[in-house]
């Protein structure tokens, strides 16, 4: 997601009119409940023989993200031109499956993967995960996520609790989960940690100290950068950006003393794919020690093959032992529970509704 001063650090997310964020929940389901009927139906003859169709998140798909430099070498490699398709949000990345057929789909997570399998039909990748093992969807970048700061502006909160410090007031920049997987993180971070019912509570509580809430992670990390906002909920990898692209030191991850959540991002392929065999080679290739590279310092998230990572920063911060710890729990995404960090996830279609419910 690009705007000034940040560039491939922007993952995931777009600007949302505000107006159609209540509709999307509804609108999404009621257009992914159709793809199973006609998605192989729009599918056919929609590709040359020699193309892969590649359905991503804009930043992955953007000049800055790791899509066209890896679409490059998987052709060099294969022959195979990949054409990449848009979906903007990772969040509509369903709902654009119906109007963009697509060989391979980039960009689920932990919380949206379960809607996925249970609304469209995906063939198993036949690929060795490297970590996060899934039959059908393949792990192929991770990150922690917390709050981030900028040192030398504020002390930075100890816990949950110290967040509502007055002192905290109108400085947080957080994210409407409605439209932004980071903010649906957040919200299910909240309820796991604290129950359904005390997670709403603390977010009223919460609520002075807000100082936006913003539709997409981009806006929020946006308004946070530019120094409007001295807090962001973010990736802990958005740290090794500011130091090795802005060489800003400043910018700081939280560590509180509770299990972090960690975002998986998965690549998948539709059981309706044309180049299906094609699919699977560019599944495989996206595991590889060089794309993982390119994902690496292009997506600006960790790589789950852990010989890219080899003596770089990213290695370093897979070794923080507040985190580690969480990541080698991590339930098994096969299982019908797991959100990253060694717990069961809350219905995140329950938490929006209820969200949507309370206003905030």
């Amino acid at each position: 997601m690009p705007f000034a001063g940040l560039r491939s650090a922007f993952k995931k997310v777009s600007p949302l009119v505000s107006g159609l964020v209540g509709a999307l929940i509804v609108g999404v389901v009621a257009t992914i409940v159709s793809l199973s009927f006609n998605f192989s139906e729009s599918f056919s003859g929609s590709t040359a023989e020699s193309e892969l169709r590649v359905l991503a998140y804009s930043s992955f798909t953007s000049s800055w993200g790791p899509g066209p430099t890896l679409a490059k070498m998987f052709e060099e490699k294969t022959g195979v031109k990949v054409i990449l398709l848009q979906a903007d949000d990772a969040g509509l990345l369903l709902a654009k499956m119906a109007s963009f057929p697509s060989d391979v789909v980039i960009g689920f997570d932990q919380l949206s993967r379960p809607l996925a399998k249970r609304t469209v039909a995906w063939k198993k990748h036949q690929v060795a995960a490297p970590r996060f093992q899934d039959s059908e969807f393949l792990a192929f970048d991770w990150s922690p996520i917390g709050f981030l700061y900028r040192e030398g502006e504020i002390e930075p909160p100890k816990d949950f609790q110290d967040l509502l410090s007055p002192r905290f007031e109108g400085s947080i920049a957080l994210q409407d989960p409605r439209s932004s997987s980071p903010g649906l993180q957040f919200l299910n971070w909240l309820a796991l940690e604290m129950g359904e019912d005390a997670s709403f509570e603390y977010l009223a509580r919460l609520k002075p100290n807000v100082h936006s809430m913003s539709g997409s992670w981009s806006q929020a990390y946006g308004l946070f950068t530019r120094g409007l906002a001295k807090m962001s909920f973010g990736y802990a990898t958005s740290v090794l950006y500011h130091q090795q692209s802005e060489n800003d030191h400043r910018y700081k991850f939280i560590f509180f003393p509770v299990r972090h959540p960690v975002q998986v991002e998965f690549a998948a392929i539709p059981a309706a794919c044309r180049q299906c065999e094609h699919a699977r080679e560019f599944m495989k290739f996206l595991v590889s020690v060089e794309a993982q590279t390119v994902i690496m310092n292009r997506n600006w998230m960790l790589p789950v093959n852990a010989d890219a990572a080899e003596g770089t920063p990213f290695e370093e911060l897979t070794k923080t032992p507040s985190l580690s710890d969480e990541v080698s729990s991590t339930t098994a995404p096969d299982s019908t529970s797991g959100n990253g960090s060694g717990a069961p996830s809350v219905d995140p279609m329950k938490l929006l509704k209820r969200w949507s419910e309370v206003g905030l």
